[in-house]
């Protein structure tokens, strides 16, 4: 329920334990599937050490049970059994400044504290049974030395505060203080704001379940807690909340529905005093008492099913969470949104761009188990239309057209492997000068021996009339351009896309070109570009292959080279592809016949580290982005896409 970690620990998590929870290659990809252990109302917190004790009431009424466990490799290893301590109900537990465990909890309404130690893998309670007071359902606390618990008495939130003494806690004579006039049902109480202050986020004991949350903190003279404001309307729908912090202010409040065994959450931020709260989000079916505790940014809930308690791994990286790493639904579907782009990263991961209402935002996708992992969108600039690319060096450049449609802009990027995400270090560079009208940016690292940054784009000359341009430059990260420095690809045609032809192309010598593909009237077509002497140079000769629009290529590890288009028949958006093997004239001899098997539009494709393709498009019957996975089949003498899902 609580993180409860003094700053040097919280640094100590955040440099040698952390694992990024999105490192879904782990075996067990998919968190809660098997229970850790029987029981219900589980309680987590993280110990000094970096490992996790969780308490919780056995399926048999009135048993109270501990278990420990290290949280490596994006996952929980539990590998203590499940140890009987205490009789009761609605355990809590606290780390003191000592470093020793104080647990809370019930007994037929009076309520008892324990005091233990963690010793070679397993809890020395030396102090049990403890009665400090009558009420129900506790929560602790420490902070600056001080021992504050909340609980109920009589139906309202009050707490009382002590301080540990040589093996006991010194409780304060004093009655307790009340936190709230609302009669409450369950509450959950952490350190926020560095250690400074303390949240309490509870639910009103009413038939429509709202939420309410109180802040305070220990007084200068480290004597007695203050509570220093109470916000009486309601920040949620819900109930059985917890929370723990998330640092830089922010926090994560999970609850059950209102109404309903769903769990949602809220990432909120503490600022002037006060709680500013984020979106309600959905994230598990059909489990219950939720508690939440986090490594850093990584976030485990720990939550009940049928008597059962499952665990749960997420990540927060900023303007959400991603839970196992996971964004989307069966359907494929990963985001909302408009022109996807996407790269591979030279360490197997993928980046996902895309434009949404003037903003571009990315995802990280990784593979593994037969589907793709996403993170939550994160904006970066403002703009539509993006096209990106991987250098050598693993740094990302994604060029894209400003909100008027009229001038192009790059950005410069490098991935974070700590917080796995994307640090845009060169934002909002403008790539011409001058002349407006330029569109529909391509990019894409062509050669091997000696590589360049290759862009095309569309340029609107007169009113009404478009054509091709190209431009490369040195990989050195600056992509700007003095207008006329540019070459004419083509006098007509728009949407270019560049295909790097990365393997080996005898009739070429070890110079590796590109293909071009656009649209050229209702037609889609392609052009091979020479890549000599370090200088790209399309031959200026386009092959019509099909109708369509909007297309894009892709060579294979194999060689051949496949390419995806929207198809232009009138029959709803399918996505037509075909594979072909380059000739010696660098023409594209199409072996395979033209596919479809899928609605789809505006397509990107890339291939993964393990050999399969990916596919991103846009859902033409929705806002949504959809992904596909495919492979190159022999048998059939083309790529076969995993469209069972749709």
């Amino acid at each position: 329920m609580k993180t409860m970690i003094r700053t040097a620990l919280a640094l100590l998590m955040i440099f040698t334990l952390y694992t990024p929870v999105n490192a879904v290659a782990s075996a067990d990809i998919t968190s809660g599937v098997d229970p850790y252990s029987n029981g219900k109302n589980p309680s987590t917190i993280v110990l000094d050490n970096g490992h996790m004790l969780t308490l919780y009431e056995g399926q048999t009424s009135g048993l109270l049970y501990y278990r420990l466990g290290e949280y490596k490799d994006g996952k929980t290893d539990w590998y203590s059994d499940e140890i009987q301590f205490e009789t009761g109900n609605n355990p809590n537990a606290t780390i003191l400044d000592t470093g020793e465990i104080m647990s809370v909890h019930e007994n037929k309404g009076l309520l008892y504290y324990s005091l233990g130690r963690y010793e070679n893998g397993t809890i020395n309670w030396y102090s049990r049974g403890n009665h400090y007071g009558w009420g129900y359902k506790p929560d602790v606390v420490t902070m600056n030395g001080l021992t504050t618990s909340f609980y109920l008495e009589n139906g309202k939130i009050v707490m009382k505060y002590g301080k540990y003494q040589n093996g006991t806690i010194n409780w304060a004579m004093t009655n307790p203080t009340p936190v709230s006039n609302f009669v409450a049902d369950k509450f959950s109480v952490d350190l926020i704001d560095d250690g400074k202050h303390w949240l309490i986020t509870f639910d009103i004991d009413r038939t429509d379940s709202w939420l309410n949350y109180a802040v305070g903190k220990t007084d200068a003279t480290q004597t007695k807690p203050i509570l220093l404001n109470e916000i009486s309307e309601k920040y949620s729908d819900g109930r059985n909340p917890s929370i723990a912090d998330l640092g830089d202010g922010h926090v994560i409040n999970t609850y059950e529905g209102q109404t309903s065994n769903y769990l949602y959450y809220r990432v909120g931020e503490f600022k002037d005093g006060k709680m500013s709260w984020g979106e309600q989000i959905k994230y598990e079916d059909k489990r219950k008492n939720p508690s939440v505790i986090t490594y850093g940014r990584d976030i485990i809930v720990s939550s009940e099913d049928s008597l059962q308690i499952y665990d749960r791994y997420g990540s927060y990286n900023g303007s959400g969470v991603a839970w196992d790493g996971l964004i989307g639904s069966p359907d494929h579907g990963y985001a909302s949104g408009n022109n996807p782009a996407i790269t591979g990263l030279n360490n197997g991961l993928v980046v996902a761009i895309k434009d949404d209402g003037g903003h571009l935002s990315y995802q990280i996708g990784e593979y593994a188990n037969d589907k793709m992992y996403w993170t939550v969108p994160v904006n970066y600039d403002t703009g539509k239309k993006p096209s990106v690319t991987t250098l050598p060096n693993g740094e990302i450049v994604e060029f894209h057209e400003d909100p008027t449609g009229k001038y192009l802009f790059y950005n410069l990027g490098r991935f974070d492997s700590i917080s796995r995400s994307i640090d845009w270090y060169s934002v909002g560079n403008r790539y011409s000068t001058t002349v407006e009208n330029k569109t529909t940016p391509s990019v894409a690292v062509v050669g091997k021996n000696n590589p360049k940054l290759a862009l095309a784009f569309n340029e609107t000359f007169f009113p009404f009339s478009q054509r091709l341009l190209y431009n490369q430059f040195s990989i050195n990260g600056s992509y700007t351009s003095s207008d006329g420095n540019w070459g004419v690809m083509n006098s007509s045609g728009k949407n270019p896309s560049i295909t790097p032809a990365h393997k080996y192309i005898p009739y070429q010598g070890d110079f590796y070109g590109a293909y071009e593909f656009h649209e050229d009237g209702s037609n889609v077509v392609y052009q091979y570009m020479s890549y000599v002497g370090g200088n790209l140079s399309p031959n200026g000769i386009t092959h019509t292959y099909d109708l369509g629009k909007d297309p894009v290529g892709l060579q294979l590890d194999n060689g051949k080279i496949l390419t995806m288009f929207e198809g232009n028949r009138g029959d709803n958006n399918p996505t037509w592809h075909y594979t072909g093997d380059i000739t010696g004239s660098n023409t594209i001899s199409w072996s395979s016949s033209s596919v479809t098997e899928f609605n789809g539009q505006k397509n990107d494709v890339i291939q993964l580290n393990n050999g399969l393709l990916l596919n991103v498009h846009e859902d033409p019957n929705s806002n949504k982005l959809r992904y596909l996975l495919g492979r190159w089949e022999d048998a059939q003498n083309r790529v076969v896409w995993w469209t069972d899902d749709l």
